[in-house]
């Protein structure tokens, strides 16, 4: 099968219907030069306005977070404090959490084993 090529004169004839049928406004040199700048901007730039929305987005999730760990120092300073000052709720925590125990007893430790069925 030869493929046939259009002519010249076919492309010319082509791209004058579409030039007739652009709107005037677009055919104003400053239009066009406004629109591709805007195109190249939005799209190609380096700063693009994509990454400029997604880096938006990330620094809310950051602040986010930033509250969450600044309420967690709070609550966890309020802790520190009710340890330093109260002997027996310290006690409870170091056997609770870090399992030390006293001189004279002995810790037993139950530990549920999960059902592994394959």
């Amino acid at each position: 099968m030869i493929r046939k090529f259009p002519t010249v004169n076919q492309i010319r004839d082509y791209t004058k219907s579409i030039w007739d049928k652009t709107p005037p406004f677009l055919k104003n040199k400053y239009v066009f030069s406004s629109i591709g700048l805007l195109i190249w901007i939005l799209l190609f730039d380096s700063n693009k306005l994509i990454d400029r929305f997604q880096d938006v987005r990330r620094i809310d999730g950051m602040e986010t977070e930033k509250l969450y760990y600044q309420n967690r120092i709070i609550s966890e300073r309020k802790e520190l404090e009710k340890l330093k000052n109260q002997k027996a709720t310290a006690e409870k925590v170091a056997r609770e959490q870090y399992l030390m125990k006293a001189e004279n007893e002995d810790i037993i430790l139950f530990v549920k084993e999960e059902n592994t069925k394959k």
